[in-house]
């Protein structure tokens, strides 16, 4: 009897041993394993800014990872994604834009303005293009910055790359700008050209979130109100990966098995909120009044440019979702945008009409991506919905398209 008693205690710590071992090892493992997958954000290249919001940081260097992209981010001595920029007489190409613009999710030598640039030299045109494209701007940001900055830089032509986003951008950035409409005067400027320009002046970023939306455990409660079970909980929250990796599989396995939708991520139906609002229905895209703040901001660029006479084009590219059923397939869900569906392009058209009604030179970009979509699938990244090195591809020969024109 004793014996047995033994061999069970034996046979009990055995197991025992054998479990924590394989809870070692998982955790071991899930660290290791979310070590190199865990997204890393290129915020020390960024920072806020005290006329243009926010900023890439002068003479900085990044790294930006992804499930998708793992990107070297190297910022200029002017605070562009851009190599530093040419002494020669070279005609000399502004393209201002956002973050497809700006092309974090590909090395720079495979983003569209260095491969535009690329193409033009190859065909002995000798064009200079700079790369003024910093995610989050649309074209109220843009303005003051061609203004404060941009024009510094004697550029031949300036070609703005309109993401259907800034729609949103604008209503959204006005609120910041608008209540005092001296800053958007464009007979003055705040910089005085006598003291160093505020675009090197180091500040701490809070504008910059975690634009990857990583899943974060926290607690608002006072600890102290805790029950036991409670305690535990956030204890293995706090100190087991291992816990909060199945913890969130299995609330995920449950929303799936329920039928639950992930929540979007915007406030569908509100432009300041709605980053796809125009591109959401024809109804949306035909509303005329939502572009009137962008709008009044590409005017002011052209009149900025015409007292220069300097030549100002537009070009507005669609997103993934209009342009194929496949394209953005996976992360168009946190917009509120069906799966497997082709949205119409009616934003765009609308777009090219109201240019046409201010005189404002615009191209569009549609027809580039819808013939190159079976070809060269994917343009768009299936989660992120940025361009992939196909969509940069397509977005640099509409680019040098333009300027083979221009020239």
């Amino acid at each position: 009897m004793r014996l047995l008693k033994v061999s069970k205690l034996k046979y009990a710590l055995l197991v025992f041993i054998s479990l924590v071992s394989a809870l070692i090892l998982t955790e071991a493992s899930l660290r290791i394993y979310l070590n190199q997958t865990t997204p890393i954000e290129p915020l020390a290249c960024k920072r806020a800014d005290p006329i243009v919001h926010h900023a890439y940081m002068p003479n900085t260097t990044c790294r930006y990872k992804t499930a998708e992209w793992d990107t070297e981010i190297k910022i200029n001595s002017l605070g562009l994604r851009n190599k530093e920029i040419s002494e020669e007489n070279n005609f000399r190409v502004l393209v201002l834009g956002e973050s497809f613009t700006a092309a974090e999710s590909v090395d720079y030598e495979k983003s569209a303005v260095y491969l535009a640039e690329k193409r033009l030299n190859g065909e002995g045109k000798k064009v200079e293009l700079v790369n003024a494209g910093v995610p989050s701007y649309s074209p109220i940001l843009e303005y003051l910055w061609l203004r404060e900055y941009g024009l510094d830089l004697d550029p031949d032509l300036v070609i703005l790359n309109f993401d259907l986003g800034d729609v949103s951008g604008d209503n959204f950035m006005s609120d910041f700008y608008l209540s005092s409409e001296e800053i958007l005067d464009e007979d003055s400027s705040l910089i005085s050209k006598e003291e160093p320009s505020e675009m090197g002046k180091e500040e701490p970023s809070e504008l910059w979130g975690d634009t990857r939306f990583q899943l974060q455990t926290t607690r608002a409660e006072d600890p102290g109100t805790f029950t036991l079970a409670t305690k535990i909980k956030f204890w293995l929250h706090s100190h087991l990966k291992s816990y909060n990796f199945f913890a969130e599989a299995t609330k995920k396995t449950i929303r799936k098995m329920r039928g639950i939708p992930e929540a979007p991520i915007y406030v569908l139906g509100d432009v300041k909120n709605d980053f796809e609002y125009v591109t959401r229905s024809s109804e949306n895209a035909n509303n005329r009044e939502v572009y009137k703040i962008p709008f009044e901001n590409l005017k002011r660029i052209k009149r900025l440019l015409e007292s220069k006479s300097i030549p100002f084009v537009v070009i507005y590219f669609p997103h993934g979702h209009q342009i194929s059923a496949k394209e953005w397939a996976k992360g168009r869900q946190f917009y509120g945008l069906e799966k497997a569906r082709i949205y119409p392009l009616d934003s765009i058209n609308v777009l090219m009409e109201m240019s046409k009604e201010e005189k404002i030179e615009a191209y569009d970009a549609s027809n580039a991506f819808l013939s190159a979509e079976e070809s060269q699938f994917p343009l768009y990244y299936p989660f992120d919905g940025h361009f992939t090195e196909n969509g940069n591809m397509i977005m640099a020969n509409v680019i040098a398209q333009v300027i083979r024109k221009k020239i």
